[in-house]
């Protein structure tokens, strides 16, 4: 059943928040590390960044508005929330009204199978997952070993960008829109031709727009 997360306030229900005081600029909102550590650190849950469902920095205390996928089998609920349903929320007390709008867009996409224009790939449930499996099989045939998970790293509407460490150095994976579906073999080929210039690429996958990169510091 589709839910959504709401945590007790002076003001009636609301979505969980946090400060990011550390993230400046008009493109803040696709630094996936910070906000998904910020919200990881308080739910208690391994989570990671579908999209920005809006940016807002004209109202008050309205803020941005993220939805998140939880990694997590059985998260625990905070002191005092609770999941919502679809049904349930229309009932719900919001302590900011203007979120309900949202809210129900998002039931609605995933409950009427809603195809929503310009959705990206790494916008979806499942796709994070499916991106590190496939990087851990890409390390393996490399011969490299992952010294610690995948961590989501950026994300927008011009590329996802997932990183991993390894015993050689950190990898780094980069998915492309759909307009840009020729980036990967692009990418590698430059590479293999100005290997001075870019680091070298491990591997394509074409069909899905992303690859895989070794990024190597250059400490001359």
């Amino acid at each position: 059943m589709l839910q959504v997360l709401v945590l007790p306030s002076s003001g009636g229900w609301e979505l969980p928040s946090v400060a990011l005081p550390g993230l400046e600029g008009d493109s803040w909102w696709r630094e996936a590390t910070a906000i998904n550590a910020a919200f990881g650190a308080l739910l208690g849950w391994t989570v990671t960044t579908q999209y920005c469902a809006g940016v807002d920095t004209f109202t008050p205390g309205t803020g941005s508005l993220f939805v998140l996928e939880v990694h997590d089998l059985a998260p625990a609920l905070p002191v005092g929330g609770r999941w919502v349903d679809r049904v349930e929320l229309e009932a719900l007390h919001l302590a900011l009204p203007a979120h309900r709008s949202v809210l129900q867009a998002g039931f609605a996409e995933v409950t009427q199978g809603l195809d929503v224009t310009g959705r990206l790939a790494w916008t979806r449930p499942g796709w994070f997952a499916t991106a590190a499996t496939w990087i851990e099989e890409q390390l393996h045939g490399c011969g490299l070993a992952p010294v610690g998970p995948v961590e989501q790293v950026r994300t927008w509407h011009w590329s996802c960008i997932l990183r991993v460490p390894t015993t050689e150095g950190a990898i780094y994976l980069k998915a492309a829109p759909p307009m840009y579906t020729y980036e990967p073999v692009l990418t590698q080929n430059l590479a293999e031709g100005y290997s001075e210039r870019l680091p070298p690429v491990l591997a394509v996958e074409p069909q899905r727009a992303c690859f895989l990169a070794h990024w190597v510091t250059n400490s001359s």
